[in-house]
């Protein structure tokens, strides 16, 4: 007895829920047991169910808030934000690399970058007009003369 009871209260609750979840504006027949019945019930008895109307009418607007309620809200929530004072703390160091990358780098980048490394020919661009290699020995020279 106390088990129909319970099972019927559940579906009058779940019925309610489900029409209002709808947003039902017009006529809409929910399926509930108002007096259920005394007696012993099998399961597909138990699922029979008796017809309700609920009828939701038509409400008319009031614009009964004079504001934008959505700008009140947002400034609210601007205000609450700016009155926080957050301050950045050092981190704690994590040590969630199990190994020295640095190591790691160097032997990949030795092993990756001998085997690999060539200059290649470049064409010859004459964009000094002056002979650089005897301008260059006269100055070595005058720095041996005058270091002696």
């Amino acid at each position: 007895m106390k088990t129909k009871r319970l099972y019927t209260a559940i579906t009058i609750i779940l019925a309610v829920v489900f029409a209002v979840s709808l947003k039902a504006s017009s006529t809409f027949a929910v399926s509930i047991a108002i007096n259920p019945p005394v007696t012993e019930m099998t399961c597909e008895e138990a699922n029979v169910i008796t017809l309700k109307e609920f009828i939701f009418e038509e409400e008319a607007y009031i614009d009964d808030i004079p504001f934008n309620t959505e700008c009140v809200s947002k400034n609210c929530l601007y205000q609450k934000a700016m009155s926080v004072v957050f301050e950045l703390d050092e981190e704690m160091y994590v040590e969630d690399i199990p190994f020295n990358t640095e190591l790691v780098k160097e032997q990949h980048s030795l092993q990756t970058n001998i085997h690999n490394f060539s200059f290649e020919d470049e064409e010859y661009i004459d964009d000094i007009p002056i002979d650089t290699y005897t301008l260059a020995n006269k100055y070595n020279l005058k720095q041996l003369v005058h270091n002696r």
